[in-house]
Parts: structure tokens; sequence; C-alpha cells
């Protein structure tokens, strides 16, 4: 079979990412990556505790739309693998995302109020500085003869 003749991976059902992101609009715990505000154009990495792996496109402050989901048992949704209305729908239909498509304003405005709250996971830990050498004791004298007269 050819690589192009071969059946897509299975997906999580596009309710059910939509379902994950409801969960954290909803107050299920998570962690994320860092905050939206941080940067301009980011991409913020959303882990709940119900094991759903997220990604979601900011844009000065305003949410993007998803970028990729990963389900508890490892099926993979990215943006791009689904049309809305459906991929039936001709030239009318436009790539889904769980996020424009799947939640009233209300639910993305919730949710969008959640992920600007969010915990971070914890900075690593600083680097340590390296040793310091210790100054040579300079008698007066000394010091004086550095200095361009």
């Amino acid at each position: 079979m050819a690589p192009d003749d071969q059946p897509p991976p299975p997906r999580p059902a596009h309710d059910a990412v939509a379902a994950a992101l409801l969960r954290i609009a909803g107050g299920e715990a998570f962690l994320a990556d860092l905050l939206p505000d941080e940067t301009d154009h980011t991409l913020q990495r959303v882990s709940t505790v119900s094991g759903w792996q997220l990604a979601i496109w900011w844009q000065r402050g305003a949410m993007g739309p998803l970028h990729a989901a990963t389900d508890p048992e490892g099926l993979q949704w990215c943006y791009g693998c689904g049309r809305w209305p459906d991929w039936d729908a001709g030239p009318e239909a436009v790539v889904l995302d769980p996020i424009r498509h799947m939640l009233t304003t209300d639910q993305r405005d919730q949710l969008r109020e959640v992920l600007l709250a969010a915990v971070c996971w914890p900075p690593p830990p600083p680097l340590p500085m390296p040793p310091v050498a210790p100054l040579p004791a300079w008698t007066d004298d000394e010091l004086l003869n550095l200095i361009p007269s």
C-alpha cells in the first residue's frame, strides 16, 4: 500500500475534544506551560488531570484555534483533520476548530478566562552561579599605579 492509500490514524472524536475543552472551562484541574499574555503570539500547552494534552494558539491576548489535542489513550487530533460542518459540505466546508465551531460564545469566553488565569508549570531551578575567584589583595600604592596619570 502506498503512503497515500493508507487510512488515516484513528483520532478522538471532535465532540470528545470539545468536551475536554468544556471540562477545563468548567473547572477541571490543569497545568499550563505559560500564560498567554507573556508573548504576542504563542502556543499554550495545557495538561488536564483527566489526561488530555491540548495546544491552543493565542494572538495578542485573543484565544485562537486549537492546534492539537491528545486524549488519555494517546489518540491525536490536529488542526486541519476535520471540516465544518462536515467533509460533504463542498466549498462551504472550512477547517474545523472545536473552540470556534463547537463551543458557544459564552463557553469560549469562560475557557479564555480560565486559561488566562492558569497555574503554570514551575520554572526550572536557576542554574548555579560559577565560583568566583577571590580578588588579589592589593596595596594602596599598587592601586594608584593602575590609574593612568
